[in-house]
């Protein structure tokens, strides 16, 4: 049974206490369990970088003559005289049996073995015994004696402070193999879950699948925090910083407060919608409605009796019927696109009204420069007249006629219905990645809130890679309810200074509305540079990304592996990868996701326009954002590949990542 501490135990502790935490994590009076008795070594320190430690803490005043490697005969502080076992085998006896116990787990042991193999732990253990009230001298004269072993006794000079203490322990652990950094910081999350079981994550059966990381106790502190503060209704980070754990955070709080309301996520995609969901099912919040914001469109189509139908893909229908006019006005197909969808989502006087060919000759357009003179605004509105006959006939025939912009806005009409269910039905809204939503989302979101609902917004401008509209444009107010959070936790060091050089490099992007980020926090983890190989021909890239990414996905801690595609037709080179684990798919689907290894493969193509045309400065800010946060998604390792000619619109990022040959 564990006792109360004595003086020496209390100062080995208050020096513990001061070690840095990132580096260093400690447990007192562990319970090792034994057939015959349970143990309780003093302290268990595991260093990230070096192994494991159990330490006993021993406040003797004097070691006597008569003492040998067996027994010692001691003088405790009262004065009473003792014959007891040696300290030394005391503490190997606690690091045996522990080492022993986390054999047991099997992320902790090294791999590549076979099944005859002894278990092997992937790092190193010592015992240490600390004399507290013992001089150097003294404690010298018992390695002398062979009655205490040299490296690993320590004695009150090892305790004057945290620095001598420091000292001590990398003495003690000298010579001891370095293992991958990557390894390390993985063993040490397992280490300190298997030693600290309150910080193991557990699924929906009980299952442990994993621990949480210091940064993640950090900024789960932190979410708490910020989600009970409800005044806050936009929480704007830079990627990684922590956006959706404050999400579930407040879902949490929220519930647990007011467990009759009812609640409902929005993101904008489908894959982030499945996570969250999955996330919140390891909190125990199953009552939590979680979906992406055209799947609730689809529920709410379905349920006033419409029937939903596949939207039609505008960007065709330019292309096989109005390339001509668009060549000759000296745009290009992806512009024009861009500007219909963009006249669609604009916010109007009429939440429910498309601009007029009128409005839109007055209206100011931002980001569009000189590329918008009147007289392409007119064309424009010729071919937006064109288009709304084509959807016309479509419609009139009984067909498929609504895109993808029309289904926000026919979602915004359904809910002014009386017989619409989800008119008014939620007392709370969350919306994650919400940069991502146009101004008639954000008008459904607030005809499905109940007239004193709360509304909360997460977003991070530097991301946004579908929708350029402000708050204000939006019809939210978050003057003075906004939170900023500008530390990338999610990132190595070295993974976000590259990312971040593209979008500072951009001076659309940078002096726009985005967090300033903190590259230099100390909390940040450091890591491998980051790669870029260039392969003789698009073949080569193929096969070699694909024996990467298996690589990758053997070495992965969680088996979080993806290959991030620019071009959606890319992804069909290493499809067949997803039935071994790996995530394969398009910039579209990767908001909000995270891996620990990510590979993004045709950087050479990356800024290429599909019909050929002239690259505006608009183009390569929304490429670059694109690119920007594929390179976000990893914890660990970033790898960046192409064929043929680097792309010129990424020479930013190379004075920051490694040049494979």
């Amino acid at each position: 049974m564990a006792q109360e501490q004595t003086h020496g135990e209390k100062l080995v502790e208050q020096l513990l206490n001061k070690l840095d935490e990132k580096r260093f994590f400690y447990i007192s009076e562990y319970r090792i369990s034994d057939s015959k008795q349970d143990l309780y070594p003093d302290f268990i320190l595991v260093i990230r970088d070096l192994g494991v430690i159990v330490i006993e803490v021993k406040d003797y005043v004097e070691i006597l003559n008569g003492s040998t490697q067996k027994q010692l005969k001691i003088r405790q502080r009262n004065g009473q005289e003792l014959s007891i076992e040696n300290p030394a085998e005391q503490a190997r006896q606690y690091a045996q049996k522990l080492s022993n116990q986390l054999k047991e787990r099997t992320e902790l042991l090294r791999k590549n073995r076979n099944e005859t193999d002894k278990k092997q732990l992937l790092f190193r253990w010592q015992p240490v015994v600390i004399y507290a009230n013992l001089s150097r001298s003294i404690v010298n004269q018992l390695i002398d004696h062979n009655i205490a072993p040299s490296s690993t006794t320590w004695c009150r000079d090892d305790l004057l402070s945290a620095e001598t203490l420091i000292q001590a322990i990398e003495r003690t652990m000298s010579g001891q193999r370095p293992i991958r950094l990557q390894i390390m910081q993985e063993v040490f999350n397992n280490l300190r879950g298997a030693l600290n079981p309150p910080l193991i994550i557990k699924n929906q059966e009980g299952q442990d699948i994993g621990t949480l990381s210091l940064l993640q106790e950090y900024l789960t502190f932190e979410a708490l925090k910020l989600s009970e503060d409800t005044s806050i209704r936009l929480v704007r980070g830079v990627a990684g910083s922590g956006k959706s754990l404050v999400l579930m955070r407040r879902a949490q709080y929220l519930s647990e407060r007011h467990p009759n309301a009812r609640m409902l996520i929005m993101t904008f995609n489908v894959d982030l919608a499945d996570n969250m969901r999955e996330k919140l099912g390891y909190m125990g919040l199953y009552d939590v409605e979680v979906t992406n914001f055209h799947k609730q469109c689809v529920k709410i189509f379905k349920d006033i009796g419409y029937q939903w139908r596949e939207p039609i893909k505008r960007i065709g229908w330019l292309e096989q019927y109005q390339a001509s006019r668009i060549q000759q006005a000296g745009l290009t197909v992806e512009f024009v696109d861009d500007e219909l969808k963009w006249r669609k989502e604009v916010p109007h006087e009429n939440d429910d009204e498309y601009l007029t060919n009128q409005e839109y000759l007055s209206i100011e357009r931002k980001g569009r420069g000189g590329g918008l003179i009147r007289a392409k605004r007119e064309i424009i509105n010729a071919i937006y007249s064109d288009y709304e006959k084509y959807q016309s006939l479509l419609r009139g025939k009984g067909q498929a006629w609504l895109d993808w912009e029309d289904v926000g806005t026919m979602t915004s009409q359904f809910l002014e219905g009386d017989n619409c269910k989800f008119k008014a039905c939620y007392d709370i809204i969350m919306i994650d990645e919400a940069q991502d939503f146009a101004p008639i989302w954000l008008n459904v979101a607030k005809k499905m809130l109940k007239p004193n609902g709360s509304l909360f917004l997460y977003d991070d401008p530097t991301q946004s890679l579908f929708r350029e509209f402000s708050w204000k444009e939006k019809g939210v107010d978050v003057t003075g309810r906004t939170r900023i959070l500008q530390i990338p936790f999610r990132n190595t060091r070295q993974i976000a200074q590259a990312a971040h050089a593209l979008i500072h490099a951009d001076p659309l992007i940078s002096t726009s509305d985005i967090p300033v980020v903190r590259l230099q926090a100390a909390e940040l983890r450091e890591g491998e540079t980051p790669v870029l190989q260039r392969f003789k021909s698009q073949e080569e890239e193929i096969r070699e990304v694909r024996k990467k990414a298996l690589s990758f996905y053997e070495e992965s801690p969680s088996k979080k592996v993806a290959i991030l595609c620019h071009n959606k037709r890319d992804v069909n080179n290493w499809a067949e990868l997803r039935d071994r684990g790996i995530y394969v798919d398009s910039f579209a689907r990767m908001k909000g996701l995270e891996f620990d290894s990510v590979i993004i493969p045709f950087l050479c193509s990356s800024f290429a326009k599909r019909d050929g045309g002239e690259k505006d400065a608009e183009f390569v800010a929304k490429k670059r954002r694109e690119v920007f946060t594929a390179m976000t998604r990893p914890r660990f390792k970033l790898f960046l590949s192409y064929h043929n000619a680097f792309a010129s619109e990424l020479e930013p990022i190379e004075a920051h990542i490694y040049h494979e040959q």
